[in-house]
């Protein structure tokens, strides 16, 4: 039982004489290398995620900036601040929603693709040669969710600017952001 070696480690070490080394122990280099490569791995899809939110605000941002007189025209027709917050939200997280389910789908169906073939990188001298994956469906819900938050968020900071304006504020030629 991989779970218990410590307690049979300990057991072996009693008896005179006897010297126990794990195969955790032994790697320890190599359990050390893999994860440092997870948190560089880490590291970097943070980024990604990074850039592409930065992306999503700067396109909510040109839109809002492009459609300043559809908006104000809404509102002089009747539309109310908070029916203008919803429309500007729902915009945000739609845009989000799209790109964090299209890239999911993606993501998921690869990482599916290759727990059920993985691939085989190493030559046959190696017991495994084979490159072992597993999907974490925990991870992928909750990345999910989180980047719907965030969209959420993000469109309801962006919008903030054309909610607080008057009708004939945006519906003039210079704008004030």
């Amino acid at each position: 039982n991989s779970k218990k070696v410590d307690a049979y480690k300990a057991e072996l070490e009693k008896l005179e004489g006897v010297r126990v080394q794990t195969w955790k122990e032994r790697n320890s280099a190599l359990f050390f290398a893999l994860k440092i490569e997870k948190f560089v791995i880490g590291l970097f899809l943070s980024i990604a995620a990074l850039v592409a939110g930065f992306s999503l605000l700067s396109v909510m941002g040109l839109l809002l900036s492009q459609k300043r007189k559809e908006m104000g025209l809404l509102q002089a027709m009747g539309l109310g601040p908070l029916a203008m917050r919803r429309l500007l939200v729902g915009i945000g997280v739609s845009l989000g929603a799209m790109g964090l389910l299209s890239g999911g789908l993606i993501g998921a169906s690869l990482s599916l693709y290759l727990e059920h073939f993985p691939l085989r990188v190493l030559p046959d001298i190696y017991y495994d040669a084979e490159i072992p994956a597993s999907t974490d469906w925990f991870l992928i819900f909750s990345t999910l969710t989180i980047g719907l938050i965030l969209s959420y968020l993000g469109a309801w900071n962006v919008g903030g600017s054309i909610y607080r304006q008057s009708p004939s504020e945006l519906l003039r030629n210079q704008s004030r952001s």
